[in-house]
C-alpha cells in the first residue's frame, strides 16, 4: 500500500435548521405578497366604483370645499367603507357607505358618501365633507 495517500476529508455538516428557517421565511414572504396583492385589488375595485368616482368628483368640484381645503384637492390613499352591488334578474340594487380622506393645500378633510341603488340611479342620503381641525361640515350633495 502507498502510505502517501492523502486523508479523506470529513463529511460536511448540513445546518438543517437554516434550511427550515429559510423555508418558513419564504412562506411568510409569499403570504405577505399575496395579502398585499389582495388588498391592492380591493382598493382598486373600490376606487373604480361609481359611488367613489361620483363622491370624489362632486367634493373636488364644490366651491365651498375648495374654499376650505384649497386647490388642488386630492383624495387620500385609503378610503374606508364598502360598496355592494347586485345585478340579477334585470334589476340593479346596491348600497354604498364610504369615508374618503381629502387633502388640500390649506386643510384636510373627510368626505362621507352614503347612497342606495334600487333599479336605476344611486339615491344619495349623505354627502358631506368635514374639515379637520374646525369640524365644519359642508353639505355637498342633496
Amino acid at each position: 500500500m502507498d502510505s502517501s495517500t492523502p486523508p479523506v476529508p470529513p463529511a460536511k455538516k448540513t445546518n438543517w435548521w437554516l434550511i427550515g428557517c429559510g423555508g418558513c421565511l419564504g412562506l411568510m414572504v409569499l403570504a405577505l405578497i399575496g395579502g398585499g396583492a389582495i388588498f391592492m385589488g380591493v382598493l382598486k375595485i373600490i376606487k373604480s366604483s361609481g359611488p367613489y368616482q361620483t363622491a370624489v368628483a362632486g367634493a373636488t368640484a364644490s366651491p365651498e370645499v375648495q374654499a376650505e381645503l384649497g386647490t388642488p384637492i386630492e383624495p387620500g390613499f385609503m378610503p374606508q367603507g364598502n360598496v355592494n352591488t347586485n345585478d340579477s334578474g334585470g334589476t340593479s340594487t346596491g348600497t354604498a357607505d364610504l369615508t374618503i380622506p381629502l387633502k388640500g393645500p390649506k386643510a384636510s378633510g373627510s368626505l362621507h358618501y352614503a347612497a342606495t341603488k334600487d333599479g336605476g340611479d344611486w339615491v344619495v342620503s349623505d354627502f358631506t365633507v368635514t374639515v379637520e381641525g374646525s369640524g365644519k361640515k359642508i353639505h355637498v350633495g342633496p
